[in-house]
């Protein structure tokens, strides 16, 4: 290669982007003669030495060689490598970028997350030129030309994120691009402002003089570029400002080339910029010095200095970047250390790596027992808790101890002393039972107090906790104590909680709260995490100190920033329950997305349950679903469980699976002690509903359930008792079985103990006891209990005296529930002579049955109404209504009895319709205070002509207007959905878009399917509300959920045809199935289409295959067709009794 100076420089290649020729002085090259040497671009300028402490030094390091073989260069991508690690040493954050495109370049830097007090760092090395008189990098593109990327796309981008400097340094050459020699070589336009943003606190500094090039290293060598090479020798010079060491290596370079190659910078900062910051201690000074050479000693020595504060100001970050680099040479004690660094760094940090397994697997490999002690402690701390050592644990274990690591042979003798119960299927060690008083246990017992009594704090812990267990054969409360003062006085955390625990339980000890929180609080103060939770718990709850949310909640904070992510969950359920702090669900997810990003399983379940239930977040189930799965891994049961109900209800699969619900909620029983969980098997056991029923084996379940403590599970004995399903019948054991559950505040055994006293009771103290059940029962909600209350009320039995305005409102509510004996009881109440009721009462009983038909449209009232008045068929029950309406008139059910008279005249119901007396009996009624009236009336007042030709009365639509209005203020939800419509459409009232869409969401909010609709609509097309694709999902979901398939349509399309992130395919594909299995063909022309779409993931395509399947399996006819359409165009192929993708 000639030397460009002719005086034999390694420097020979110029590496600019142009098709300009050459001298002979320079080696002629093919396509592209001068090649951009290194656009070494340095973006984020660093500040002042103690601005610069404040936040993060952040760089991008950039080096591109592979452009085409032609165009291939010698050194950028060695630049990079050796720049990246000259930061690294100087304490950036390095991210190393290798030939990559522009695409890839700016992603990193948009992701970076810049903040004020940041500095940020971009380096580049290879082709470059000026395009428009702006610096552009040259790149390569997938077309295989080279493509541009102006320089101010990246500082735009830089810009946006405002960081306290930014400095941009160029290796490359700055030819003109618009040179006629130039432009066949431009891949396309570049993309990029035409100008960098001008900003203060900027320093761009390049290779080259504006329009000259810049220079190579030598083809086939591991040399620098000339510029590249200047600037990492005075890079390693502490103490220089970017100005001085500018202008270094601009002397340095004009050297190297004879004066052909000009560094140039622009300087925009205000404040001098030190990117290389020497200690102040002469003797670190000199270690700085031997550090940036890469001797490793020097690198650890330094590096820990930083990391301590030890005669220079404490430094993570740099202190950090030193020991990584001495750890890439093999440095054991680097590797240990940086490892602890990291993993502190874990266990605060948002996004936790697993940087320190692999820093001290590297000190494993390098003959570190230490280091397979650390990577033991690691996995016994990912052990969920109560599960038992695997083998590759004690493995590591056994190495550390076999290296002289004292701690690993007290790991193993604490094994010995406390055998597991084994698992062959987990990985778990397999061993025979060690006796109290086998010699093996007792040899290990000796050795570990040997290691205690010579000072070793773990063994004096594990002693401690030995001889405090209750039930163990070595229980002694005194030698336990003597052990944990031992450790304590060492400094030792876990036996102050050891203690606490045994005077809160009062093991071996009279309890004490107050002691037990005492020690907790000394561990906590000693920076113990679990400590710090345990102490917020206590706050909490009151235990053994006074309660106090603020302070748990501080607790719960520093708990979860120590490394006990379960805080986040504490804090979690605080926001969500609103305990201690206003109830805040957004900041409840924040909370429990925060712990799941540590994996905590608690927070990880957490955040699963708000998308499932859309709680401060919108719904999505296949998160929801991924959330539970991934708690579920990490040791969850209540994950794996509720994944078992997903899979029951159908969104687990799209399609309800009963069977896989059955295995899973076996599984988690098997491992859980959960009573709710066992409630659920129990449940299912006896219903038959996965397999033939099998009431035995619900009894025992049910039986399990209850011995935990389960009053549901009770209550469930007591009928199976009571009834002889699946148990001998015994009334006697079935009362003893709802009393304990009733006791306990269950309000379904509270009625069937209600029940059975009352049918089965033998003195007047049991009818009394029956009548209090009935009525705790009723007032807890339970509709049945509200029934027997009311017929109490209406003969004055069981104590409480007659009261039928209050039998009524028991009765009415219950009606309202959809209680069948409700509307029985009304039914009966007419002509039933033995509850010796005045006519008024009998009347009464007929109109609440009328006003629950045609007002709430309960189906029930009809047959209800027909009962009461023994009708022959043919016979108009509703006709023979008509007299006892007029009756009531005159009484205090006026009001009702009006508005039903005001229905059969406006319906014709008994006689000829009459809009003027249905007008007349409305107003009467709406006067009278029956709120639905007003609806009424505004409805004929809005409406053009009746039944009976009669016009359109004169008060027209904004008397309707004023009429909706007070029925809306009434409470009336029909009677406001009606006023929103007509606010939207500017009827009878001036357009009001807002006023009308609050109106809708009360509506809705009251259970107003039409106003859900109208609502959901408006949210998701953002027409007179601003479009929210999440509130209408929940409207949508709620009229959904009553049945409306108008809704479950519109909501499948909802989230199938949302943007990617927030599609939902769980739910939709569920909904196209319960669409289908009701003969929908929209929804299975849906599912077709779900199924050819190339474009969707393959999993979603299978499940919707998958669906049609079950759908064609249960007779649907129009599926088949359309599974054999798509096997016909081979999407699809049979495979065993279903469906499948073809690969």
């Amino acid at each position: 290669m000639q030397d460009p100076t002719a005086g034999g420089s390694r420097h020979e290649r110029r590496r600019c982007h142009s098709l300009v020729e050459t001298t002979r002085t320079h080696r002629p090259m093919r396509n592209l003669c001068a090649q951009i040497a290194c656009l070494f671009l340095l973006l984020g300028a660093v500040l002042p030495a103690h601005a610069a402490a404040l936040g993060r030094r952040v760089a991008v390091v950039v080096g591109i060689s592979h452009y085409g073989a032609a165009d291939d260069l010698s050194s950028p991508v060695h630049n990079a490598e050796t720049m990246a690690a000259t930061l690294e040493r100087l304490g950036y954050e390095v991210r190393l970028l290798r030939d990559e495109r522009a695409a890839d370049i700016l992603a990193v830097v948009g992701a970076l997350r810049l903040g004020p007090t940041d500095s940020f760092t971009f380096f580049f090395s290879g082709h470059g030129v000026t395009a428009d008189g702006a610096a552009a990098l040259a790149l390569p593109s997938p077309s295989g030309a080279i493509a541009l990327l102006r320089l101010g796309a990246i500082t735009g981008l830089v810009a946006a994120a405002k960081p306290a400097a930014a400095l941009y340094m160029l290796d490359a050459c700055r030819s003109d691009a618009a040179k006629p020699a130039a432009k066949g070589a431009l891949a396309a336009d570049a993309p990029g402002p035409t100008q960098p943003p001008k900003t203060l606190g900027a320093f761009f500094a390049y290779a080259a003089a504006p329009g000259d090039v810049a220079y190579d290293g030598p083809p086939g060598a591991a040399s620098l570029s000339p510029f590249s090479f200047a600037l990492v020798e005075e890079l390693r010079v502490p103490g220089q400002d970017i100005g001085a060491v500018m202008r270094h290596v601009r002397e340095r370079v004009a050297k190297l080339t004879g004066g052909r190659q000009l560094p140039w910078s622009e300087d925009a900062l205000t404040a001098p910029l030190v990117l290389n910051e020497a200690p102040a201690s002469p003797e670190l000074a000199a270690l700085w010095g031997r550090a940036l050479r890469g001797e490793r000693d020097a690198e650890r020595e330094l590096g820990l200095a930083y990391l301590d504060g030890r005669a220079v100001g404490a430094d993570v970050e740099r202190g950090t970047a030193l020991l990584r680099d001495a750890g890439r040479q093999n440095d054991v004690p680097a590797l240990l250390a940086l490892g602890d660094v990291e993993l502190r760094q874990d266990r605060s940090a948002l996004r936790p790596t697993d940087r320190a397994r692999t820093d001290f697997e590297a000190a494993r490999r390098a003959g570190s027992a230490q280091a397979a002690y650390r990577l033991a402690e690691l996995d016994r701390r990912a052990l969920v808790r109560g599960a038992e050592p695997t083998v590759a644990m004690l493995a590591l274990y056994r190495e550390a101890a076999a290296g002289g690591v004292a701690d690993a042979r007290v790991r193993l003798l604490s094994y010995d002393l406390r055998p597991p119960a084994r698992d062959k299927t987990s990985g778990a060690v397999e061993s025979g039972e060690v006796k109290p008083g086998d010699a093996k246990r007792k040899a290990a017992l000796a050795a570990l107090r040997r290691q205690g009594a010579a000072g070793n704090m773990l063994a004096a812990e594990e002693l401690g906790s030995l001889y405090h267990s209750v039930g163990s054969p070595d229980f002694d409360a005194a030698e336990g104590d003597h052990w944990l003062d031992r450790a304590i006085a060492e400094g030792s955390t876990e036996a102050l909680l050891i203690r606490a625990r045994d005077f809160g339980e009062g093991r071996g000890r009279a309890s004490d709260e107050v002691k037990a929180y005492d020690l907790v609080m000394q561990a906590a103060e000693r920076g113990d995490a679990y400590a710090m939770l345990t102490a917020g718990r206590m706050r909490q709850q009151g235990t053994g100190v006074a309660r106090d949310m603020a302070a748990a909640l501080s607790w719960f904070r520093r708990a979860a920033e120590s490394g006990e992510h379960e805080g986040f969950a504490d804090l979690g359920f605080a926001y969500e329950a609103g305990d201690g702090v206003d109830r805040d669900l957004a900041a409840a997810v924040a909370a429990y997305r925060r712990g799941a990003e540590f994996g905590d399983p608690v927070s990880t379940r957490s955040l699963a349950v708000m998308y499932e239930n859309g709680d401060g977040v919108r719904r999505n189930i296949d998160t929801a679903i991924a959330y539970y799965e991934r708690a579920r891994d990490l040791g969850d049961v209540r994950a794996r469980a509720s994944l078992a109900v997903l899979a029951g209800n159908g969104l687990l699969y799209s399609v309800p699976d009963p069977a896989k619900e059955l295995a899973m909620l076996r599984e988690t029983v098997s491992s859980s002690g959960d009573a709710a969980y066992i409630v659920k098997l129990a449940k299912i056991v006896e219903d038959g509903i996965a397999a033939p029923p099998d009431r035995p084996e619900a009894a025992r379940l049910y039986a399990r359930a209850a011995a935990l403590g389960s009053a549901e599970a009770a209550t469930e004995l007591g009928v199976m008792r009571w009834e002889g399903l699946g148990l001998p019948q015994d009334t006697g054991k079935a009362v003893a079985f709802w009393r304990k559950a009733a006791e306990a505040g269950d309000a379904v055994a509270e009625a069937d103990l209600s029940k059975a006293l009352r049918l089965d009771g033998k003195t007047e103290a049991d009818k009394l006891e029956a009548a209090r059940w009935a009525r705790r029962s009723a007032e807890a909600g339970q509709t049945d209990a509200m029934v027997m209350m009311a017929r109490y009320l209406l003969v004055g039995e069981g104590g409480i005296a007659r009261d039928y305005d209050a039998a009524f409102s028991w009765l009415e509510t219950s009606l309202a529930a959809r209680r069948f004996e409700a509307a029985e009881v009304l039914a009966a109440m007419p002509n039933d002579r033995t509850l010796d009721l005045p006519q008024e009462q009998r009347d009464r009983a007929v109109l609440a049955l009328l006003v629950a038909k045609y007002d709430d449209d309960n189906p029930l009232a009809a047959d209800a109404l027909l009962h009461s008045f023994h009708v022959q068929d043919g016979y108009d029950a509703f006709r023979a209504a008509r007299p006892m309406l007029v009756r009531l008139l005159d009484g205090p059910q006026r009001a009702p009895a009006a508005a039903m008279l005001g229905l059969y005249d406006e319906r014709g119901v008994g006689g000829q319709a009459s809009r003027t007396g249905a007008l007349a009996s409305y107003r009467m009624a709406a006067e009278a205070g029956y709120g639905r009236a007003w609806r009424r009336l505004a409805d004929i007042e809005r409406s053009d002509r009746d039944a009976s030709g009669e016009g359109r009365p004169q008060s027209g639509p904004r008397q309707a207007v004023e009429d909706y209005r007070r029925g809306a203020a009434a409470g009336d939800a029909k009677a406001m959905a009606s006023l929103a419509a007509m606010m939207q459409a500017g009827e009878g009232t001036h357009t009001d878009m807002p006023g009308a869409f609050a109106m809708l969401k009360d509506a809705a909010g009251r259970g107003d399917r039409p106003a859900m609709l109208g609502l959901a609509e408006g949210y998701r097309d953002g027409k007179g509300i601003a479009a929210s694709p999440a509130d209408a999902d929940v409207w949508f979901s709620r009229a959904a959920a009553s049945g409306d398939r108008l809704a479950q349509r519109e909501l499948a399309g909802l989230l199938l045809d949302a943007p990617v992130d927030a599609r939902d395919y769980s739910r939709g594909l569920n909904l196209l199935f319960r669409l289908g299995a009701a003969g929908d063909t929209g929804a299975l022309g849906r599912l077709d289409g779900l199924g050819r779409d190339a474009a969707l993931p393959r999993a979603v395509r299978a499940r919707a295959v998958f669906v049609l399947g079950v759908l064609a399996a249960s007779k649907v006819a129009a599926a088949q067709p359309i599974l054999d359409r798509l096997a016909a165009a081979r999407i699809i192929a049979r495979e065993g009794t279903g469906y499948a993708l073809r690969n």
